[in-house]
């Protein structure tokens, strides 16, 4: 395995335990963060943010999930 493979997996997995803790912390009642329901019912309230989301994962489909 390269060095730089490495590094990407490193970071990947560095911001994947970084996104399970905010998960965890938020599921505390007395939470000073956000539930993610609730951080993505308030990010679908506006018109732009809903047609931003759908870009971001119809490119992540189109990236990751094409020949």
């Amino acid at each position: 395995m390269s060095v730089s493979a490495v590094i990407w997996d490193s970071i990947y997995l560095v911001n994947l335990a970084g996104f399970v803790v905010l998960w965890l912390l938020g599921r505390h009642k007395n939470s000073r963060f956000a539930r993610v329901s609730e951080v993505i019912e308030s990010v679908m309230v506006h018109r732009t943010s809903r047609i931003a989301v759908i870009t971001v994962w119809w490119w992540l489909g189109w990236h990751f999930f094409s020949d």
